[in-house]
């Protein structure tokens, strides 16, 4: 959050990816602002960029105005149009994108359970994942601090913030109570780094003991981003 993993993921993986065998789509959340200051980290395209400004557009999407439940939402649109194409697919997220995985692979299990078989593995890089454990929680706090702040809103349009903090606890209740759903031909693994600035291990460890199963993978080398 706010959406830039997927231009490192370009930049920094995606020609491995490729040259082993995979198919991949990287997400671009709607509402994110493209023709401003920062769009290069997020599109990663200088031609969209360009078209943007000669068609006067200001936000990715064909919407005015979007919310966390569409972000929420965007691996459930990318399942529904992939399943019937792949036999095998792997669904990765980082940050905000492991919420929105797991999130999506739920709701795809309930709507389309004849493909639901077709996802072999769901990948969480620091995702947040985190049990609530209350109104005050420190997870929503930390949300409610980012989608506040100047910076957030200079990179992407996304509503109102205590709308969306009601968006997101509902969707983290979500996760932990519907996650049995997710059936067990799909394997979890959730990557962690042990001082992460922002995630703690503890979100991983939560959705995997929700789940009753699931690799649980601790990174003790990496350091926190100051």
């Amino acid at each position: 959050f706010p959406g830039d993993g997927s231009t490192r993921l370009e930049k920094l993986w995606l020609d491995n990816l490729m040259k082993n065998g995979f198919t991949v789509f990287a997400i671009r959340h709607g509402g994110t602002i493209i023709n401003g200051p920062h769009s290069a980290t997020y599109l990663n395209c200088p031609e969209r960029q360009e078209l943007a400004k000669k068609h006067q557009e200001r936000l990715l999407g064909g919407k005015d105005f979007y919310s966390i439940a569409d972000w929420l939402a965007e691996p459930l649109i990318a399942l529904n149009i992939f399943a019937t194409q792949f036999d095998e697919i792997y669904l990765v997220g980082h940050s905000f994108g492991g919420l929105a995985i797991f999130y999506s692979l739920i709701e795809f299990a309930k709507s389309q359970p004849d493909l639901v078989k077709n996802i072999r593995r769901i990948v969480s890089l620091a995702g947040s994942t985190g049990k609530l454990q209350g109104k005050d929680d420190p997870i929503i706090k930390q949300w409610s601090d980012y989608l506040r702040r100047d910076s957030t809103n200079k990179r992407i349009n996304i509503g109102d913030p205590d709308q969306n903090l009601k968006i997101l606890r509902n969707a983290y209740e979500k996760i932990h109570s519907e996650v049995r759903l997710i059936p067990k031909s799909i394997e979890i693994m959730c990557v962690m780094v042990e001082h992460d600035e922002l995630v703690p291990p503890k979100e991983a460890d939560d959705i995997i003991q929700a789940l009753g199963r699931g690799y649980f993978i601790l990174d003790t080398r990496e350091k926190a981003d100051k």
